[in-house]
């Protein structure tokens, strides 16, 4: 990932540095994850594990459920353009459990 991250940076500024085109420019793990970083590139790891805890959950949730009601009364959103859905499952993008996202 990070070899083929850095090949298409290389490849879009200009493909005739590659080694495949006649370049100087081999491109190893080492040299990808330097350019990477010298890119403001950083691989960061999803974790699935809740870190926070919220105290007062249950008072949170009804807040949020009558915030909810009172926006669908309102705008008189009918019940079936509602939707319940968990995208718990669904990837953003990447597939690896890593991604490379530009710092700051």
């Amino acid at each position: 990932m990070t070899a083929a991250a850095a090949t298409a940076i290389v490849r879009k500024t200009d493909r005739n540095l590659l080694a495949d085109n006649g370049g100087p420019i081999i491109i190893t793990t080492g040299w990808a994850k330097s350019v990477l970083y010298r890119l403001n590139f950083v691989k960061r790891r999803g974790s699935s594990a809740a870190k926070i805890t919220v105290s007062n959950f249950e008072e949170l949730k009804q807040q949020y459920l009558f915030d909810f009601k009172s926006v669908v009364v309102m705008d008189e959103i009918p019940p079936q353009l509602i939707f319940n859905w968990d995208h718990t499952g669904i990837s953003k993008g990447c597939q690896s459990r890593g991604s490379h996202f530009e710092l700051g």
